[in-house]
């Protein structure tokens, strides 16, 4: 009886480490480089912001988790308190731009981007607020 103990709880302590191990190596795995990853969808920014004001719905089954890449006139850039450079491009929208927040460790200056000027970004589409957000961006 105490053999059949102790095996039971050598195989639970062996999948509890085994667990734990596996958790920790997903809890501290990179990301891709976006720029690696196959672009599922191009269009530009007012025809983005367009669809998803339209049908919402719609639009996030054809974005939502999705690497797209867009093209548009940047209307302004801004650096946060941690470095991260997040750029907007413009549409038609009075209340909507689209929101591009740029991968980490990525070389980009404020300096480097000018209202006006056309712009290619790659990012994964996480929805729509009242901006369209890419997460981790590349610039093209």
């Amino acid at each position: 009886m105490k053999n059949n103990i102790k095996i039971i709880l050598a195989v639970i302590l062996v999948i509890g480490l085994g667990a734990g191990y596996y958790g920790y190596k997903e809890f501290n795995r990179e990301h891709k480089d976006t720029s690696s990853l196959t672009v599922n969808e191009k269009i530009d920014a007012i025809a983005l912001v367009n669809a998803f004001e339209a049908d919402e719905s719609a639009a996030n089954t054809k974005f939502l988790n999705k690497v797209i890449q867009v093209t548009g006139k940047l209307q302004s850039a801004e650096k946060d308190k941690d470095g991260i450079i997040t750029v907007y491009l413009e549409s038609e929208s009075m209340m909507s731009t689209v929101s591009c927040q740029l991968e980490k460790g990525k070389n980009y200056t404020l300096e480097s981007f000018t209202k006006g000027n056309s712009i290619t970004i790659t990012g994964l589409c996480s929805g729509y607020l009242t901006d369209v957000v890419l997460m981790r961006c590349v610039v093209n």
